[in-house]
């Protein structure tokens, strides 16, 4: 006999999609590809880059932005680590408080992202972000929290920060 999978009911064609996907991600997620002639990096540590300049203002320390993108602090410290010695990011500590260090992006790092996501936008306009654009945002915001529960996690958590007024550079060992 037959198993037969009712439980994914009407949902089955999205969820198959969503399998499509993660299937052909996956190992493109540790791969760098080419940004610039001078910089290649993978999906993971362009994501770092995403996820600091669009949450720069939460200041989150560097286990935080961790646990923000899914990923244990001890391989977000090594990412750190690499594009910090690319140039694409710097850490700060809170004036008094130099264990908890904060990740910024540099002006390079904004430069590579920007970079980034001219040539997403162009291989993305048509097959992605078109079909994307026609989703009602309500409907948008449920399929996310769908992903984030395919995941296990919640959207997260917002946090109240210090004035970036009160950082200091960390100074990196040579």
């Amino acid at each position: 006999m037959a198993l037969k999978l009712e439980w994914l009911g009407d949902e089955r064609s999205t969820i198959e999609a969503i399998f499509l996907w993660s299937n052909h991600y996956a190992p493109r997620y540790k791969k760098p590809f080419r940004i610039t002639n001078e910089v290649w990096l993978s999906a993971s540590e362009i994501q770092v880059v995403e996820y600091l300049l669009e949450n720069e203002e939460l200041q989150l320390n560097m286990a935080g932005v961790a646990r923000r993108l899914g990923i244990s602090p001890s391989a977000f410290t090594a990412m750190a680590a690499k594009l910090e010695k690319m140039g694409l990011v710097e850490k700060y500590y809170h004036e008094g408080n130099r264990k908890n260090l904060i990740v910024l992006v540099t002006a390079q790092g904004r430069f590579i992202y920007g970079e980034y996501a001219r040539q997403l936008c162009e291989l993305w306009q048509a097959p992605v972000l078109d079909k994307l654009s026609r989703i009602p945002a309500k409907y948008q915001t449920l399929f996310a929290e769908a992903l984030q529960g395919m995941a296990g996690v919640s959207a997260g958590y917002r946090k109240t920060v210090s004035p970036r007024t009160n950082l200091k550079r960390k100074e990196r060992a040579e």
